[in-house]
């Protein structure tokens, strides 16, 4: 509440109120229909340590524009999903406007993100992916000390 009520002040001093709506938590069916009813989705921060908003957005089909700050920011870069830009308004406006005047690129890159999230992100490669790496770890004498797992494929 303390975060919305600086986000409206923020609004007001800035002459936006007529140009934005705060909806305030968002879930269930009424963030789906949000979310297909979108062109674009965006998430700028400073640090999202993954962002789930992201994958939700690209699994309905969204090209996403993310900053540096947010983990998924190397993923949606290296399989062309979105955009990754700098946390700076001029370019975060910029890469919006080229979005949204190039429709026919921000589709491809949405169909392109549904697919990516299907295909590893879906809840049965998620639960083969912990599957196998619970299986290495009964095995203490395969795995090694410095056992790391990345997620993303």
């Amino acid at each position: 509440p303390e975060y919305e009520a600086e986000v409206t002040d923020l609004l007001a001093s800035y002459n936006l109120c007529k140009r934005t709506h705060v909806t305030g938590m968002i879930a269930g069916e009424l963030k789906d229909l949000l979310l297909q009813g979108s062109d674009l989705f965006t998430l700028t921060s400073y640090s999202e340590n993954f962002g789930i908003a992201v994958l939700e957005a690209m699994a309905a089909g969204l090209p996403v524009v993310v900053t540096p700050g947010v983990a998924l920011a190397a993923v949606v870069a290296d399989h062309q999903l979105g955009d990754v830009t700098a946390l700076d308004s001029a370019a975060i406006a910029a890469t919006i406007d080229r979005y949204l005047d190039q429709p026919e690129m921000a589709k491809a890159q949405g169909d392109r993100a549904r697919q990516f999230v299907a295909k590893n992100y879906s809840w049965h490669q998620v639960a083969s992916q912990l599957t196998q790496i619970y299986s290495a770890l009964l095995q203490p004498s395969s795995v090694p000390s410095t056992h790391t797992v990345d997620y993303v494929p």
